[in-house]
C-alpha cells in the first residue's frame, strides 16, 4: 500500500525526508485516486476548497480503513468532522507551552520540549486549534492544557490525525528532529501503532 502527500506550490519540499519509493507526491490540482492508497499526507498551505470538492471520496477513504494526517488551519469545515479553527485571542508566551495529554507514535521517542520554540521563537506548533470532534483522542495542547492541538479520531475503520499549526514536520528547528517526526507520520499512515 502507498502513502501520498498532496502538494501544492507552497509545500514543505520533501527532498531531505523521503525518496519517490516512500511516497508518491501528488499536485493538489491534479486527478489522482485514494485506491490502493494506506494514507494521506495534508500540509497547511493546501486549497481547502479543492479538498472540500472531493469531500465525500476522503470520508469514504476513512470509512474503509485508510489513514490522513492534516497539519493546519482548517479554515473551512474541508470533511464533515473538521470544525473551523479558532485561534487564541491575546495569545501570551506561557500559552504557547506544549502539554502533551496521551501518547501516540508520531511522537514516539521525541520529547515535546524539542517543539516549544524554532530558532529560538516560540509559536511555530500552534496558535489555536482545529476543534476536535466528540470523541477524538486529544494528543497535545497549548495554553496550560486549555486549547488541544493535535488530535485523532476514528472515523468508520480508518483514522484521522489533524494538527492544528504550521507543518508538523517543520515546527523544530532541527531538520533530525523535523525528519524523525515525518517518519514516525509514515508509521501512524501504514498502521505501525496497532
Amino acid at each position: 500500500m502507498e502513502i501520498i502527500y498532496i502538494k501544492s506550490s507552497a509545500s514543505h519540499d520533501l527532498a531531505s525526508f523521503v525518496s519517490q519509493s516512500e511516497v508518491k507526491i501528488v499536485n493538489q490540482y491534479d486527478k489522482y485516486s485514494l485506491k490502493q492508497i494506506s494514507g494521506v499526507i495534508m500540509g497547511m498551505s493546501l486549497d481547502l476548497y479543492e479538498l472540500q470538492k472531493r469531500k465525500h471520496e476522503f470520508e469514504e477513504f476513512l470509512q474503509d480503513g485508510g489513514r490522513m494526517f492534516y497539519s493546519g488551519h482548517a479554515a473551512i469545515s474541508f470533511l464533515s468532522f473538521l470544525s473551523v479553527y479558532e485561534p487564541i485571542n491575546n495569545i501570551k508566551l506561557e500559552d504557547f507551552f506544549i502539554s502533551k495529554n496521551s501518547e501516540h507514535i508520531i511522537y514516539k521517542d521525541l520529547d515535546i520540549k524539542y517543539f516549544q520554540k524554532s530558532k529560538g521563537v516560540a509559536g511555530f506548533y500552534s496558535r489555536g486549534c482545529n476543534p476536535p470532534p466528540k470523541g477524538a483522542k486529544i494528543i497535545t495542547s497549548i495554553k496550560q492544557g486549555s486549547v488541544p492541538c493535535d488530535w485523532e479520531f476514528s472515523f468508520g475503520k480508518g483514522k484521522f490525525y489533524a494538527h492544528s499549526g504550521n507543518d508538523l514536520y517543520a515546527c523544530s528547528g532541527d531538520e533530525a528532529i523535523n525528519k524523525k517526526v515525518f517518519n514516525n507520520i509514515l508509521e501512524f499512515l501504514g498502521g505501525k501503532d496497532e
